[in-house]
């Protein structure tokens, strides 16, 4: 679900900042086409979708944030980019209650090293953590929806898988510590469950 709410993301980012320049198309055509384009085979678009409609929504709203906490930056001359990431991550802020106050600033942070300038993450950041305090984020209630709800409890009744490269790990430790006539410390086992102690028989 993370990747995908990523990948929503910079589609949102993407679909915004186009509508910033085109007057041909709607952004719910803008955001269709790109939908195509990039990810054609996804059928819940629900994400993508709260996402693009709640950011147009509180527009006004948040470009008045933003001209509170970047007072030396007039709205027009952001760049167009940090500007739709900051539309982004404080809508996802403030509005969005089932999205950690952290992981909102995190994904504005990394897509603006991904896709803005060379200042857009500290920028962005600066902006947002002022936000985060004056907002009193740390005590923000995060409701999980039942989607959510069901998708952890799922991932936590499934079982830990290892990987090959553990395996191979554990098998050359255990074959060193047969040979040797005093147990090692084991610092490559990242197995769950406890290993039994052999005991030496006197």
């Amino acid at each position: 679900m993370g990747s995908s709410r990523h990948l929503f993301r910079i589609i949102a980012m993407q679909s915004l900042y186009e509508n910033e320049f085109r007057t041909d198309l709607s952004i719910d055509e803008i955001v269709q086409r790109n939908v195509d384009k990039l990810i054609p085979d996804v059928q819940d678009l629900k994400f993508l979708t709260d996402l693009v409609t709640g950011v147009e929504k509180h527009k006004k709203e948040t470009s008045k944030l933003i001209e509170k906490y970047a007072p030396e930056f007039p709205l027009d001359q952001i760049p167009v980019v940090d500007k739709v990431l900051l539309w982004i991550s404080i809508y996802e802020l403030i509005h969005d209650k089932e999205i950690p106050p952290k992981v909102a600033i995190n994904e504005a942070v990394e897509l603006g090293k991904a896709y803005g300038g060379d200042n857009s993450s500290k920028f962005v950041n600066g902006v947002l953590g002022t936000i985060y305090t004056d907002f009193d984020m740390d005590n923000k209630k995060v409701t999980l929806s039942p989607e959510k709800k069901k998708e952890l409890e799922e991932a936590k009744k499934k079982p830990k898988k290892k990987k090959d490269n553990e395996e191979i790990e554990l098998k050359e430790e255990k074959a060193v510590s047969d040979d040797s006539d005093e147990p090692k410390a084991d610092s490559t086992d990242s197995s769950d469950e406890p290993r039994e102690e052999k005991k030496d028989n006197k």
